[in-house]
């Protein structure tokens, strides 16, 4: 019996049993979920957080793609190699959103958007980008686009 421990001379049978209800609840009660996700990442991050990050790529949407700390943020209007700052909208699983609050490093294809609600819009997804890489983003995408929509195997090589 792996209740030994309480036998003695001085619990009585309604100590004893006492004892192996609150045992027996501790062994199968259960952690709720928002618990387990806490306590299993140490520097979780949460929505409205600031993030220090460096942007890696560029989405198909125009977006930059970050990743920090097992999460994958679309941030509109970054742009490759960057060190930005941003706000994080949402978060779900392992993908999330944000919005840009300051570039510290700008990359050296950034340009000043020439429509003055640029950032508010949305609707000129490549206006910060100089015009040259803009015209080389559409092309890359729109071949992608092509070889996908045609079925054949996609082998692309960017170098």
């Amino acid at each position: 019996m792996k209740y030994d421990a309480f036998i003695s001379y001085r619990h009585s049978e309604l100590d004893m049993y006492i004892a192996k209800k609150v045992h027996k609840s501790l062994e199968t009660f259960k952690v709720p979920r928002a618990i387990k996700k806490k306590s299993g990442k140490k520097n979780m991050i949460e929505k409205n957080d600031s993030v220090l990050a460096v942007c890696e790529a560029i989405g198909s949407n125009g977006e930059g793609i970050i990743r920090h700390e097992g999460i994958t943020f679309f941030v509109p209007a970054c742009l490759p190699k960057e060190k930005v700052r941003f706000k994080v909208l949402k978060i779900k699983g392992n993908i999330g959103y944000g919005k840009l609050e300051e570039v510290l490093t700008p990359a050296e294809d950034r340009v000043r958007p020439k429509c003055p609600v640029f950032l508010r819009c949305g609707g000129c997804t490549l206006q910060h980008v100089d015009y040259p890489l803009q015209l080389s983003i559409k092309r890359l995408f729109g071949y992608i686009l092509q070889l996908l929509l045609s079925h054949r195997p996609l082998s692309l090589c960017l170098s």
